[in-house]
């Protein structure tokens, strides 16, 4: 596999002019290797990263997710994703629990590993998701209260020390960038789109 070498596995014909060098095996060690590629491909693998760079990631994680998004909102569920944090809105709890049932068993059908521990699968009527406290009862979004301390200590660490520069104050997120958050989330109503 080395100096240039390679192993065709169903390759279809060349093109090329130029021949590719080639390594010949005995039926024994076809038969070795065979075995080998074979138990390589009955294991489950994960990379570690994606292999085009950390730039492109969201994008191909998203076009991964749109057809099985789209296969949920063909069956009129209410899902929404960023990523992979997903959130689901049901009428009842028993349609919730029905819906989280079978987007957890469609996802570990497709070789998803979901991660339990950080899951939310019991149908509530408050939920933190994207930064936001959720309530549908009061259908109201707010913002949590670690994250309110912080943009106004942020504040006042910027209007105390006034000469300092902006990189010296730490915030939990920039105040311009909460207020826009609030507004956009006042302004739609605890709506999601679908993904186009």
């Amino acid at each position: 596999m080395q100096s240039g070498c390679y192993i065709p596995f169903h390759e279809p014909p060349s093109v090329t002019s130029t021949p590719t060098p080639t390594v010949s095996f005995s039926t024994e060690q076809s038969h070795l290797i065979d075995q080998a590629i074979q138990g390589l491909l009955n294991q489950v693998y994960q990379y570690c990263t994606i292999s085009f760079g950390l730039a492109s990631s969201p994008f191909v994680f998203t076009k991964v997710c749109r057809p099985i998004l789209e296969h949920f909102y063909s069956q009129s569920f209410r899902i929404s994703a960023y990523l992979d944090d997903w959130i689901l809105a049901a009428s009842t709890k028993q349609l919730a629990i029905q819906q989280v049932l079978a987007v957890v068993a469609l996802l570990q059908q497709l070789g998803w590993m979901v991660n339990f521990k950080k899951s939310i699968l019991t149908p509530t009527q408050q939920l933190g998701h994207l930064g936001f406290v959720s309530n549908t009862s009061t259908m109201t979004a707010s913002l949590p209260m670690k994250k309110l301390r912080d943009i106004r200590r942020s504040i006042k660490q910027a209007l105390d020390h006034p000469h300092r520069q902006s990189t010296r104050v730490t915030p939990a997120i920039r105040v311009d960038d909460a207020v826009g958050r609030t507004n956009e989330v006042i302004v739609t109503g605890l709506q999601s789109k679908q993904l186009n």
